[in-house]
C-alpha cells in the first residue's frame, strides 16, 4: 500500500509516533527511511511514496532514539542497519567512507607524532585523585600502559600502509589474554596480514547494495548465535574464547552495551567489508547452515556444563 507524506505522518500520529515533516526529511535525508520514487514523465519530475511498513520504521527509529539518546541521527543509520533495518545504502556508504577517514586522519596523527604519544600515555593509565601527588604506577596501571604503546605501534604500521606485522598484533592479543586457538596466527596473517587502511576507501566504495545486504545478514546471524550461547552462562566474560573479547570491549568502550558506541558498530562494518568475499561466503554460508550452527551452540553448552561443574567442585574443595 502507497502513501504520500501526508498520510504516512497522520498514521503514526494516529498510532503515538508523533514526528513533525522536517523530522522526517531529516530521517530521509540521513537515510533512516527509503523513500519509493515514480516517475510522472518525461520532464515532470517525480512523486515520493511511502510504503506502510514505513509506519513500523518510524516508530522504530523513535523508540531507538530513546534508548540511545547520545547516538546523532547522522550515526543512527549505522545502528538501524545492524539492527536489521532497511536503510538507504547509498548514505550508509557514505557515512562509512566518512569513518574511515576519520580514523585514518588519526592514525597518521598518531604515527606522526611518536613524541606527544609517548607523553600522553601516562595520562591515560594513571588515574591521580584531586591533590595527589604523582606516584610511581601500579601493576596495573603499567600493564595498560605496555597496551597502549602496542596498541601505537600497531596503529603507525597500519598508517605507513604495512599491514599489520603479526608479532605486534599477537603480543598486544596474548597480554589481553584473550585468544587460544590454536589456528589463530594463521587465520589473523590470513585477514589482516596485508591489511592497508589507505585501501579501505576503495573496498567500501566497491561495495554494492548486495554486498551490504549480505554484511547485514552475516550480522543478524551472528547476533542471534551470540545471544543463544551467552545466554548458557551467567555472564557474557565467562562463554569461552568470546566471552573475554566481549569484555575487553566493554572495557575498551565503557559501556555494557556496544549498539551505544557508533564508532564501534562501523569498525564492525567496515572490518566485514575488508573481509574476501570468498571468506564472507563462507561465513554466510556457516551461519545460515543449521546443523553447523546447532553443534556450535551443543560445544559451548557442553563447555558451559563442564565449567559449571569445575567451579563446583573447586568451592567445595576450599
Amino acid at each position: 500500500m502507497e502513501l504520500c507524506l501526508e498520510e504516512l505522518l497522520s498514521k503514526a500520529n494516529a498510532e503515538g509516533d508523533y514526528i513533525s515533516k522536517d523530522t522526517f526529511r531529516s530521517f530521509v535525508r540521513y537515510g533512516l527511511i527509503v523513500p519509493n520514487k515514480k516517475g510522472r514523465g518525461r520532464g515532470r519530475g517525480v512523486n515520493t511514496f511511502y510504503h506502510h511498513s514505513d509506519i513500523e520504521a518510524i516508530h522504530d527509529i523513535l523508540t531507538l532514539k530513546q534508548i540511545y539518546n547520545m547516538t546523532s541521527w547522522e550515526n543512527m543509520i549505522s545502528l538501524l542497519y545492524v539492527k536489521g533495518s532497511l536503510v538507504q545504502w547509498d548514505k550508509l556508504q557514505t557515512r562509512l567512507l566518512k569513518f574511515a577517514e576519520e580514523m585514518n586522519g588519526k592514525f597518521v596523527f598518531i604515527s606522526d607524532h611518536p613524541q606527544e604519544v609517548e607523553e600522553a600515555i601516562p595520562n591515560l593509565t594513571v588515574k591521580l585523585k584531586r591533590h595527589e601527588k604523582p606516584r610511581t604506577p601500579s601493576p596495573e596501571e603499567q600493564e595498560a600502559a605496555q597496551q597502549y604503546a602496542f596498541i601505537a605501534k600497531v596503529i603507525t604500521d597500519l598508517s605507513k600502509s604495512r599491514g599489520i606485522p603479526t608479532v605486534h598484533a599477537l603480543t598486544f592479543l596474548r597480554r589481553l589474554k584473550i585468544f587460544g586457538l590454536p589456528d589463530f596466527k594463521e587465520t589473523f596473517e590470513e585477514l589482516f596480514g596485508n591489511f592497508e587502511l589507505s585501501k579501505l576507501r576503495k573496498s567500501v566504495l566497491a561495495c554494492s547494495e548486495a554486498d551490504f545486504y549480505r554484511i547485514q545478514q552475516i550480522i543478524l546471524q551472528s547476533l542471534k548465535l551470540w545471544s543463544e550461547i551467552s545466554a548458557l552462562y551467567p555472564e557474557t566474560r565467562h562463554v569461552p574464547f568470546f566471552g573475554k573479547v566481549i569484555g575487553k570491549l566493554h572495557d575498551g568502550f565503557k559501556t555494557n552495551d556496544l549498539f551505544s558506541k557508533p564508532e564501534f558498530l562501523q569498525l564492525v562494518v567496515l572490518s566485514l567489508i575488508h573481509i574476501s568475499k570468498k571468506r564472507k561466503m563462507e561465513l554466510h554460508k556457516f551461519l545460515f547452515n543449521q546443523k553447523l550452527t546447532r553443534r556450535a551452540f551443543l560445544l559451548f553448552r557442553y563447555l558451559g556444563a563442564l565449567s559449571s561443574h569445575s567451579w563446583s567442585a573447586r568451592k567445595k574443595v576450599k
